[in-house]
């Protein structure tokens, strides 16, 4: 069968070229822009060109750094440094939490304004019951299950309550992103002392959010 052989090349030869050429047709469009540039940290990899070589700076938006989430010692290097090459190439930067911005001040080392934009969001109408001693702690997890967002951390975290405390965690969100961080967190649920408290849902509409 080529099967195999197909899937080497398409996981390494082909890969590889199509991330020369997106670098270097993302870093001439970034030369050529006369524009004031507004750049997503995520196409660090892409731009690296453009900030070594270029003078320019730019408005930087950062969600979260992601070098230090890769599995490979190798790629979290690289992704680290050229995260750390467009941060230092911005002029102001805009991120959503206090531990982003934290990722962002041990990368920076000029003195650049860092921004704090909370994500807004509509409160669903959820009535509220009355608390009892019978009734558990409920804690609920609304987003994309990555390492990112710090799941596999609350999932271990678990471990840590008291034997005498009543509690369920409900985990809402799209469970296909990362693959592998779905199974992680599968197998830490499956080995808490109470897997059963642990609901995990994929994603839902808001209809089904709110009930």
């Amino acid at each position: 069968s080529e099967a195999p052989l197909e899937n080497w090349l398409g996981g390494r030869l082909v890969w590889r070229f199509k991330g020369i050429t997106r670098t270097l047709y993302m870093s001439w469009q970034a030369w050529r822009s006369t524009s004031d540039l507004l750049v997503d940290i995520w196409l660090a990899p892409y731009l690296w060109p453009w900030a070594v070589f270029s003078r320019r700076r730019c408005l930087l938006m950062v969600h979260h750094l992601r070098g230090h989430l890769e599995s490979s010692w190798l790629r979290k290097k690289w992704i680290g440094w050229c995260e750390g090459l467009l941060i230092n190439r911005a002029e102001h930067i805009l991120t959503v939490s206090q531990s982003s911005h934290y990722q962002i001040s041990k990368q920076l080392k000029l003195s650049v304004p860092v921004d704090i934009i909370s994500p807004g969001f509509e409160r669903p109408g959820v009535e509220r019951k009355a608390g009892s001693a019978t009734v558990p702690t409920q804690f609920l997890y609304v987003g994309h299950v990555t390492r990112a967002k710090g799941i596999l951390s609350l999932a271990e975290a678990l471990r840590s309550f008291p034997d005498d405390l009543q509690w369920l965690l409900h985990i809402v969100g799209n469970t296909e992103t990362e693959p592998d961080t779905a199974k992680q967190l599968r197998e830490i649920v499956a080995g808490l002392p109470s897997p059963e408290r642990v609901n995990i849902y994929g994603r839902v509409d808001d209809q089904q959010l709110q009930d």
